[in-house]
Protein backbone atom coordinates (compact mmCIF):
# COMPACT_ATOMS: atom_id res chain seq x y z
CA UNK A 1 0.00 0.00 0.00
CA UNK A 2 1.22 3.50 -1.13
CA UNK A 3 1.37 6.21 1.27
CA UNK A 4 -1.94 7.99 -0.64
CA UNK A 5 -3.78 4.70 0.13
CA UNK A 6 -2.68 5.01 3.58
CA UNK A 7 -4.08 8.91 3.96
CA UNK A 8 -7.17 8.18 1.70
CA UNK A 9 -7.68 5.47 3.89
CA UNK A 10 -7.25 7.62 7.15
CA UNK A 11 -9.19 10.51 5.92
CA UNK A 12 -12.33 7.73 5.22
CA UNK A 13 -11.99 6.77 8.45
CA UNK A 14 -12.13 9.96 10.15
CA UNK A 15 -15.33 10.85 8.23
CA UNK A 16 -16.99 7.44 9.27
CA UNK A 17 -15.53 8.25 12.95
CA UNK A 18 -17.92 11.54 12.66
CA UNK A 19 -20.55 10.43 10.79
CA UNK A 20 -21.22 8.08 13.46
CA UNK A 21 -21.03 10.59 15.98
CA UNK A 22 -23.38 12.97 14.93
CA UNK A 23 -26.00 10.40 13.40
CA UNK A 24 -26.01 8.35 16.37
CA UNK A 25 -24.68 10.21 19.52
CA UNK A 26 -26.67 13.46 18.75
CA UNK A 27 -26.45 14.49 22.62
CA UNK A 28 -22.38 14.60 22.56
CA UNK A 29 -22.55 16.57 19.32
CA UNK A 30 -25.00 19.30 20.79
CA UNK A 31 -22.68 19.37 23.99
CA UNK A 32 -19.72 20.05 21.84
CA UNK A 33 -21.47 22.78 19.89
CA UNK A 34 -22.92 24.45 23.44
CA UNK A 35 -19.82 24.22 24.33
CA UNK A 36 -18.00 25.94 21.48
CA UNK A 37 -20.67 28.24 20.95
CA UNK A 38 -20.40 29.72 24.40
CA UNK A 39 -16.87 30.88 23.13
CA UNK A 40 -17.33 31.93 19.71
CA UNK A 41 -21.05 32.37 18.70
CA UNK A 42 -23.02 35.92 18.64
CA UNK A 43 -25.88 34.27 20.11
CA UNK A 44 -24.34 32.72 23.81
CA UNK A 45 -26.19 29.70 25.11
CA UNK A 46 -25.74 31.62 28.53
CA UNK A 47 -27.24 35.17 27.23
CA UNK A 48 -30.30 33.13 25.03
CA UNK A 49 -30.83 29.59 26.33
CA UNK A 50 -34.22 29.93 24.76
CA UNK A 51 -33.07 29.82 21.28
CA UNK A 52 -31.26 27.30 22.06
CA UNK A 53 -34.33 25.71 23.35
CA UNK A 54 -36.26 26.37 20.32
CA UNK A 55 -33.87 24.83 17.59
CA UNK A 56 -32.82 21.76 19.91
CA UNK A 57 -35.24 19.40 17.31
CA UNK A 58 -34.01 21.26 14.13
CA UNK A 59 -30.55 21.07 15.20
CA UNK A 60 -30.68 17.30 16.23
CA UNK A 61 -32.03 17.06 12.96
CA UNK A 62 -29.39 18.70 10.88
CA UNK A 63 -26.96 16.64 13.49
CA UNK A 64 -28.49 13.69 12.44
CA UNK A 65 -28.34 13.85 8.60
CA UNK A 66 -25.43 15.33 8.19
CA UNK A 67 -23.66 12.43 9.87
CA UNK A 68 -25.69 10.35 7.65
CA UNK A 69 -24.02 12.20 4.70
CA UNK A 70 -20.87 11.65 6.41
CA UNK A 71 -21.44 8.07 6.97
CA UNK A 72 -22.14 7.26 3.38
CA UNK A 73 -19.29 9.23 2.09
CA UNK A 74 -16.77 7.70 4.33
CA UNK A 75 -17.90 4.45 3.45
CA UNK A 76 -17.82 4.45 -0.05
CA UNK A 77 -14.42 6.51 -0.39
CA UNK A 78 -13.28 3.36 2.15
CA UNK A 79 -14.77 0.92 -0.57
CA UNK A 80 -13.13 2.72 -3.56
CA UNK A 81 -9.64 2.44 -1.53
CA UNK A 82 -10.18 -1.58 -0.91
CA UNK A 83 -11.41 -1.66 -4.90
CA UNK A 84 -8.59 -0.18 -6.42
CA UNK A 85 -6.19 -1.76 -4.03
CA UNK A 86 -7.14 -5.38 -4.86
CA UNK A 87 -8.41 -5.04 -8.16
CA UNK A 88 -7.24 -1.66 -10.07
CA UNK A 89 -3.31 -2.57 -10.79
CA UNK A 90 -2.34 1.59 -11.24
CA UNK A 91 -3.59 2.58 -8.24
CA UNK A 92 -1.59 4.72 -6.23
Amino acid sequence: MSLDSIALSAFALILLGIGYVFAFRVETAIAFQLRYAEALSSIRPSENPEYYEETYEHRKGVFRVGGTVLLVVGAFLLAMVVYGTLFVESFP
